[in-house]
C-alpha cells in the first residue's frame, strides 16, 4: 500500500462532505471507517465507490442499540489497487428504521439491503425490491439479528407466496426447476421465462437452507468460531476458518507464526486444487464427456486423499485456528505432497489436451453463458467467473495474508466470459496452485504452530478477508466482554455470483443452463446463512 494513501481519502472526503461526517478513523494502516450521517450515506459511499473505483465488497447491519442507541449499517468498499478498505457507518434509530438505498447507485448494495430488512428490519429508502430474501414467507414477521431475539426461539409456521418476476407476451411460458432436484444437490428454485427455447429471464430463489449461522456466533467466543466458521460451507472449510480467523487476529494484535502461515498457505491452494479439478470434470459431465468427467473424478479423489493423509481431514477441517494452526501436518509432507502434485499435474495436462481437442467439448463451452465485464462490475461478480470477464481481482495479490505477500502469484485474466473462460480460469489457477505449494515447501521450516490469542478489546472489530476457490470470503467480527462474539458477518463469494449467473444465461437455451450453472459453481449452503 502506498503510504499515507488511506489519509488522503480521508482528508478528501472529509473536504467534500464537511458537514457530513460525525468521525474518521484510519486503523491498522490501511483500513478508513468513517461514521456519517443517515442523510449522507449513500452520497459518501457512492463517492467512495465512484471516486477511487472500488467495489462494494460487503453490506451489513448491527445491532448497537444497547450501547449507542441505534442500529448501524455497515458498507465496505474495498480500494484493490491500493490495497486498502473504506467503511462507511451510519446509525438507523428504532423509532425511524429507513436509511437512504445504495441500489439506485451501486447495484450490487441490492441483495444486502434485502438481507438487512429481513434480519434487523431496517428498511432501504429507494430500493425497488424489498421482497424477503433469507427469510421466506413461512417465517413469522421477525428479525433474528435484533438482540432481543433468542437464538433458539420455536417459531410458528404461516402460509405467504413470493412474488415472482413475470414476463408477458405472445409465446411466452415459464419453465419451474426446483428447490427438490433430481440429483444430489441442495435446493434452489430456478424460473425461467422462455419463449420458444431462448431463455429471457432467470429469476433465482435461495436461502432453502438458511440455518441462523451468523445469530449462532452470537453464542460462542473468539475460540470456539472457528468450528462454526469452516461449516459454513463444506467445501470451502478452509478458506471460512482462516477468514474467521484474520479478524480474531486483527481484533486481538496477534501476529502469526511464519511456520503456521506457510502450513495455512498449503491449506487454502490444495482446497482450490480439489475443487476446480472436481469442477473441471463437472462440466465435461454437463456436455456428456464421460471418459473426461471419469478422469477428472480420479484427479480429484487423489488430492482428497491426500488432505487426509498430510492432516486427518478430506475437507481440511481441524486444522486452522486463531493465532495460527492447531497440529502440524503430517512429518514428511512435503514429499508427499510434491509427489502427488507431481503426478496430478501431469495427467491434468493431459486430461487439458484432450479436452481441448474435443470439437464438441469446445462447441459446447464457446461462447456459450456469456457475462459481459461491465455487468459482472455492477453486479459484483467476483472470484472466478469475474476473472474470466476480465477483472483483475484475487485477494492473495491485492490484500496479501499468510506467505502470499513473497510469492508474485499469476492472476489468469480472460475476456470472453464464456463457460470456456470459466474453465479455463480454473485450469490456469490449479497449476498456479501447484507452482505456490511447490514455493511454500521449498522456503517452510519448523517453527511456532500458534500466538496465544489474549483478551480482545470490548466492542472492538476486525474483518479478515481471504481468496478461496470460489473467490474472496469475507468475515467482520466484532467482540463483547470475554472475547465473547457479539456480531459475525461472513460473506461467502456465492452470495456475488448468484445475480452473475441469472445474467449470463438469458439468451441460451434451457438444456445449457446446468452446464451455465456448473461453470459457476456456486455454493447454496453458503450463500443460506
Amino acid at each position: 500500500m502506498k503510504p499515507g494513501y488511506v489519509e488522503s481519502v480521508r482528508d478528501a472526503l472529509v473536504r467534500q462532505f464537511p458537514e457530513d461526517i460525525f468521525s474518521h478513523d484510519v486503523v491498522r494502516e490501511n483500513e478508513l471507517y468513517l461514521h456519517v450521517k443517515k442523510r449522507a450515506f449513500a452520497a459518501i459511499s457512492h463517492m467512495v465507490h465512484t471516486g477511487y473505483q472500488a467495489p462494494l465488497t460487503a453490506m451489513f447491519g448491527s445491532d448497537d442499540r444497547a450501547r449507542g442507541g441505534a442500529f448501524r449499517v455497515h458498507a465496505v468498499f474495498g480500494v484493490f489497487d491500493a490495497s486498502a478498505w473504506v467503511i462507511v457507518r451510519a446509525d438507523v434509530t428504532e423509532a425511524e428504521p429507513v436509511y437512504p438505498s445504495l441500489s439506485p447507485v451501486i447495484y450490487a448494495a441490492h441483495l444486502y439491503e434485502r438481507e438487512i430488512r429481513d434480519m434487523f428490519g431496517l428498511a432501504a429508502e429507494g430500493n425497488p425490491d424489498l421482497r424477503r430474501l433469507a427469510l421466506h414467507e413461512n417465517f413469522p414477521d421477525i428479525h433474528p439479528l435484533r438482540k432481543e431475539f433468542p437464538w433458539d426461539a420455536k417459531l410458528p409456521r404461516q402460509k405467504g407466496s413470493y412474488a415472482y418476476m413475470e414476463i408477458e407476451g405472445e409465446g411466452m411460458f415459464q419453465v419451474a426447476v426446483g428447490p427438490v432436484h433430481a440429483g444430489i444437490i441442495e435446493p434452489g428454485h430456478f424460473r425461467f421465462s422462455v419463449a420458444g427455447e431462448p431463455v429471457i429471464n432467470l429469476e433465482i430463489r435461495l436461502h432453502y437452507k438458511h440455518k441462523g449461522i451468523e445469530k449462532l456466533f452470537e453464542t460462542m467466543d473468539a475460540a470456539g468460531g472457528v468450528m462454526l466458521a469452516e461449516r459454513v460451507s463444506g467445501d470451502s472449510s478452509a478458506a471460512h476458518a482462516l477468514a474467521y480467523a484474520h479478524a480474531v487476529e486483527k481484533a486481538a494484535g496477534i501476529e502469526v507464526p511464519a511456520y503456521a502461515r506457510s502450513i495455512r498457505t498449503v491449506l487454502l491452494e490444495l482446497e482450490r486444487i480439489y475443487n476446480h479439478i472436481a469442477d473441471i470434470g463437472g462440466m465435461a459431465t454437463d456436455v456428456g464427456f464421460s471418459f473426461a468427467a471419469a478422469q477428472a473424478g480420479i484427479l480429484r479423489e487423489r488430492i482428497m486423499a491426500l488432505n487426509e493423509k498430510i492432516s486427518g481431514s478430506r475437507f481440511l477441517r481441524g486444522i486452522a485456528c486463531p493465532g495460527g494452526v492447531k497440529k502440524d501436518l503430517l512429518p514428511g509432507y512435503r514429499d508427499a505432497i510434491r509427489d502427488e502434485l507431481k503426478k496430478t499435474g501431469a495427467d491434468l495436462s493431459g486430461l487439458v489436451e484432450i479436452m481441448l481437442g474435443s470439437a464438441t467439448f469446445m462447441d459446447r463451452v464457446e461462447p456459450t453463458g456469456v457475462l459481459q465485464k461491465d455487468v459482472a462490475r455492477d453486479l459484483g461478480v467476483v472470484g472466478v467467473p469475474a476473472r474470466a470477464s476480465g477483472l483483475a481481482h484475487d485477494a492473495r495479490r491485492d490484500y496479501p495474508s499468510e506467505l502470499y505477500g513473497s510469492i508474485d502469484i499469476k492472476v489468469p485474466v480472460y475476456t470472453t466470459g464464456d463457460v470456456f473462460a470459466r474453465w479455463r480460469v480454473r485450469v490456469d489457477e490449479v497449476f498456479e496452485s501447484m507452482r505456490i505449494i511447490g514455493h511454500v515447501l521449498e522456503a517452510s521450516h519448523q517453527g511456532k504452530l500458534s500466538a496465544p490469542v489474549g483478551p480482545i478489546k470490548p466492542y472492538g472489530s476486525a474483518f479478515g478477508y481471504v481468496e478461496g476457490w470460489r473467490g474472496p470470503v469475507f468475515c467482520w467480527v466484532e467482540f463483547g466482554e470475554g472475547n465473547r462474539i457479539e456480531r459475525c458477518k461472513v460473506r461467502d463469494a456465492s452470495f456475488c455470483n448468484w445475480p452473475g449467473l441469472a445474467r449470463a444465461v438469458p439468451g441460451e437455451i434451457v438444456p445449457d443452463f446446468p452446464l451455465c450453472n456448473k461453470s459457476f459453481n456456486l455454493s447454496y449452503s453458503g450463500n443460506d446463512l
